[in-house]
């Protein structure tokens, strides 16, 4: 249905503007505001786009050929080029100025409004083969083998905010089902914890994004003590044995030192107590001597 001008537009009609077409309008819409801006103007200039250019023709005996004198133009002739000019007038001011140039080889509005036509309807399955990739992207979307979580994370939000170009209203639950049930194997286990949780499908796909990245951390700890610290309770071992083993060697080393300590300490506390005992004979037999002399 197309929306039509008011009463009070057609009034001003003189004062009304085309309707302006750029890269964002929805070109089927610019289309309708393009038919009802000729039929609310001058319906004339909307039978130059529907049924071309008008060429004056000479009618010469039985033979009719393209008049080329503008001198022998007929008023017909005359109304109807006036028509086109004023109709290819009015297109060009619906364009930007990039798009003017790029469409400058079109030099009437039917040939001018034609190729606009083809250029978008290419667009528009451009845009809809790219759309249906990407929806593909999407439903299809899986891990990777040996893809880190934050890659994998990474990748979904781009294909989700592609697929948003194309569906806006792309809701919360579809896209939180879409991440987890795409996490690897390892990690089903907790996909299914997850989807338990009460409130999972409340969830925002961002608050699913935290936990992922929580959980990824955690299971990175428990994997890095794992793998380290038996090898550090193995070198702490050997080095307990070894120290057990030297101090026993030392203990060993040590009771042999003291046992030549003691023996010759024996042998020193020996010899003290012979020549104490030889002194004392010696005093003796001198005071006996003494004695004897007086």
């Amino acid at each position: 249905m197309s929306t039509s001008l008011t009463p009070a537009d057609l009034k001003n009609v003189a004062t009304i503007s085309p309707p302006k077409l750029t890269d964002d309008d929805n070109f089927d819409d610019w289309k309708v505001r393009l038919k009802d801006f000729y039929l609310t103007t001058d319906h004339t200039q909307w039978d130059s786009i529907v049924l071309g250019q008008h060429t004056p023709i000479r009618v010469i005996g039985d033979a009719t050929i393209r008049n080329t004198d503008p001198s022998s133009y007929t008023d017909r002739d005359k109304r109807l080029i006036e028509r086109d000019n004023r109709a290819f007038d009015v297109l060009k001011l619906c364009l930007t100025r990039d798009s003017r140039s790029k469409f400058a080889e079109h030099k009437n509005a039917k040939s001018l409004y034609d190729a606009l036509c083809r250029f978008h309807d290419e667009r528009k399955k451009r845009e809809t083969n790219k759309r249906v990739l990407v929806e593909k992207d999407f439903i299809a979307f899986v891990s990777h083998k040996r893809e880190k979580l934050s890659d994998l994370i990474n990748r979904f939000l781009n294909v989700t905010k592609n697929l948003k170009k194309y569906h806006p209203y792309l809701t919360n639950y579809y896209q939180i089902h879409r991440l987890v049930d795409s996490l690897p194997t390892e990690w089903s286990n907790y996909v299914k914890v997850l989807k338990k949780e009460r409130f999972f499908s409340d969830y925002k796909l961002m608050d699913i994004v935290d936990k992922l990245k929580n959980y990824d951390i955690e299971m990175k700890r428990k994997e890095f003590f794992q793998e380290v610290l038996p090898q550090q309770t193995n070198t702490l071992n050997v080095d307990l044995i070894s120290s057990v083993t030297g101090i026993l060697n030392y203990k060993t080393k040590l009771n042999e030192k003291l046992k030549v300590i003691a023996s010759d300490s024996e042998t020193i506390v020996g010899t003290s107590d012979n020549i104490q005992e030889n002194c004392g004979n010696s005093l003796i037999d001198f005071d006996k001597g003494f004695d004897c002399e007086i």
